[in-house]
């Protein structure tokens, strides 16, 4: 797990151990940045706007997708708090986050926190899923739950307004953030104990 960025980050922004976190994770591949932060930056934008006091961090993955985040969040006026890398971190520190799909949200997964998940690649390459894919999913806690336990938004479908309302439940305590949290643990229980490592050796 990467924990570059210590706590004291975010208390240095201006945020204290009670504010709420929103985690947004846009990925690392410029291309995949490109499409994906203005979509999960308008979304996070609605949610901070429906919950009073909701604070949005963004880990950057790494230097050079640092302007396209920054881009897209003051584009939409969406005021976020960017750190350098520390993924884990920040993911631990959040009640909810809105990631695209890749190891991203298998780390939230780890670290217990409800994701809603959304990808979307370029428009030519959009038929490919279709012919290609033999699962319903593409999250990889999904594929582990053998269910819809991160929601996933997949190209079209993942406009802001329906990440926002789906992200939304999961930072509220009630029962689709019960349903989410307690799904989550029987995933990472699933990966058994500590020790694979031996265990597949011998």
């Amino acid at each position: 797990r990467d924990f570059r960025v210590a706590p004291d980050v975010l208390g240095a922004a201006g945020i204290g151990p009670a504010d709420p976190v929103l985690a947004v994770l846009p990925g690392s591949r410029r291309a995949v940045v490109r499409r994906g932060a203005p979509v999960l930056c308008e979304a996070a934008r609605r949610v901070v706007a429906g919950t009073p006091g909701l604070r949005v961090v963004i880990p950057v993955a790494k230097p050079a997708v640092r302007d396209a985040i920054a881009t897209a969040c003051a584009r939409v006026g969406l005021a976020a708090v960017l750190t350098d890398g520390g993924a884990a971190t920040v993911l631990a520190r959040s009640r909810a986050a809105l990631v695209t799909s890749g190891t991203a949200s298998l780390e939230a997964a780890i670290l217990g926190v409800p994701a809603v998940v959304f990808y979307k690649i370029a428009a030519w390459q959009a038929p490919l899923p279709a012919l290609l894919l033999r699962s319903r999913f593409i999250a990889m806690p999904n594929l582990i739950a053998g269910r819809a336990i991160m929601p996933e938004f997949l190209q079209a479908r993942g406009d802001p307004a329906r990440l926002a309302a789906a992200v939304l439940p999961l930072l509220r305590d009630g029962p689709e953030r019960a349903a989410a949290t307690g799904a989550l643990r029987r995933v990472v229980e699933a990966f058994g104990p500590p020790g694979a490592a031996d265990r597949a050796a011998a």
